[in-house]
């Protein structure tokens, strides 16, 4: 027995559930599709916030790197500035060391002639006693001068009559028999005076000395 009627006619069960179906359908094809689009849209946002929060990081990435980067660039460069002034002390340390072994040098020299000097004063008869005795007197007069402004600049005169051989300032050209009690291992005679210079040996005094 038919419940509905169209156009003149009684609609079926069968029909009606066909039709509620039909009904039910369509509303859950258009509920899912706008669940999908509704799911679909959050999924872009969140896509989207995704992409913008990677973005801001490496933005921020970017900016540590560039600071970074500059900071090591600063730092190559006052180490480059700091290697420029090394360099120049460096050169600056071995320019002074050159002059003063130079002038090391020079004063030796200078030694080597005044040694010579006053052997040739001291040593050989001059006519006139009274000017020789002036020289000596005059010679003695500069060595003590001289030796009082060579401590000053840490130099020492090292070659003494009368004093221990010591290998280490002293070079024995000449050895001689002891002559007398305590003199054995003492430097007998002086031919060119040493020098040391801050601790260091620049030269050796040249000396004869008695056999021990």
């Amino acid at each position: 027995m038919g419940l509905f009627k169209k156009k003149d006619k009684f609609i079926g069960r069968e029909e009606l559930q066909e039709c509620v179906q039909e009904s039910v359908k369509k509303c859950m094809g258009e509920c899912a599709g706008e669940m999908f689009r509704e799911g679909e849209r959050k999924l872009l946002e969140a896509v989207e916030n995704r992409l913008q929060a990677t973005e801001a990081m490496v933005e921020n990435l970017n900016k540590q790197a560039k600071r970074q980067s500059e900071a090591v660039e600063d730092l190559l460069d006052e180490l480059q500035e700091k290697e420029t002034a090394a360099m120049e002390y460096r050169n600056s340390l071995r320019e002074k060391q050159e002059r003063e072994e130079a002038l090391l040098d020079l004063i030796g020299e200078w030694q080597q002639q005044m040694g010579m000097l006053e052997e040739r004063i001291c040593g050989e008869a001059m006519e006139d006693t009274a000017r020789q005795e002036a020289w000596k007197k005059q010679l003695g007069l500069l060595k003590e001068q001289l030796a009082v402004k060579e401590k000053l600049c840490s130099i020492e005169e090292t070659g003494t009559e009368g004093e221990h051989v010591d290998y280490r300032i002293h070079e024995v050209i000449r050895a001689l028999d002891a002559e007398g009690e305590g003199t054995a291992g003492t430097v007998a005679k002086v031919h060119s005076r040493g020098m040391v210079y801050e601790g260091r040996v620049i030269a050796k005094a040249k000396v004869e000395a008695y056999k021990l």
